[in-house]
């Protein structure tokens, strides 16, 4: 072979060397060199500067069903409420039974927190407990040699509260409640007292409103209803308007 064509191959064999060195020793050529598969050309063609076509963007669009409202689907909740209370209740000893009224409306405040929960629709529920710290008017009465009294002295509840939004900041709700009062009572009969400090199991109904002044504050207003029975012989019932501010977090 002729000299001058042994040293061109030799020149175009140590240009292949040095092109094949400089690409392997990129990351694109190591991953190439790893998984034997062909590489793309370095230089993105026009087809791949391109803008997306609606399929792809289709295809990458969330679906508009799952998008949410941008409201969570769970909110905890805290307050405190004031309430004019009235009623009446129920003392049966031995054969005369009283029916005990009190002395005008009572105030009382109770302590509430619960938590909401909502979907895509307008329907909520909540879960309430809440706490009356103060005490309860007393009811009393006397009919001939008998009388008595009594007064609740603590209470607590845990509510269910369905509710329907009217618009976005307005909503319709009812209210069913288990708890406890704490009550105390004293009846007398031809000179013999009797007394009783305990609790008695109680229920509670209520309707009302609530209005949402802000993304966090909100007011609202309710009638409820509230039944307890001590015994067989002892019942207080009561019912109230309340007032309630609270915060949403």
């Amino acid at each position: 072979m002729h000299p001058w064509k042994r040293l061109s191959l030799l020149i175009l064999f140590g240009m292949a060397l040095t092109g094949c060195s400089e690409f392997y020793g990129t990351p694109r050529g190591y991953e190439a060199l790893r998984t034997k598969q062909p590489t793309s050309p370095t230089r993105s063609s026009p087809a791949n500067d391109s803008p997306p076509s609606p399929t792809d963007a289709r295809r990458t669009a969330p679906d508009s069903g799952s998008v949410s409202s941008g409201r969570p689907a769970a909110r905890f909740y805290l307050g405190a409420t004031g309430a004019a209370v009235t009623g009446t209740t129920q003392v049966e000893v031995n054969t005369t039974r009283l029916s005990l009224s009190g002395r005008g409306p009572d105030p009382i405040g109770l302590l509430f927190a619960g938590v909401e929960f909502r979907n895509d629709t307008p329907l909520l529920l909540g879960l309430e407990i809440d706490y009356m710290p103060s005490k309860l008017r007393t009811f009393e009465a006397s009919s001939g040699s008998v009388s008595g009294e009594i007064r609740a002295k603590s209470a607590w509840f845990v509510s269910l509260l369905p509710a329907v939004e009217v618009t976005e900041n307005v909503r319709i709700f009812g209210r069913l409640a288990f708890g406890q009062i704490h009550g105390e009572g004293r009846y007398t009969e031809s000179g013999t007292t009797q007394s009783v400090d305990d609790t008695a199991k109680a229920v509670k109904f209520g309707v009302g409103a609530r209005y949402d002044w802000s993304s966090g504050l909100f007011v609202r207003a309710e009638y409820f209803y509230t039944r307890s029975r001590w015994t067989d012989y002892v019942r207080l019932d009561y019912s109230g308007l309340a007032a309630s501010v609270g915060f949403a977090f």
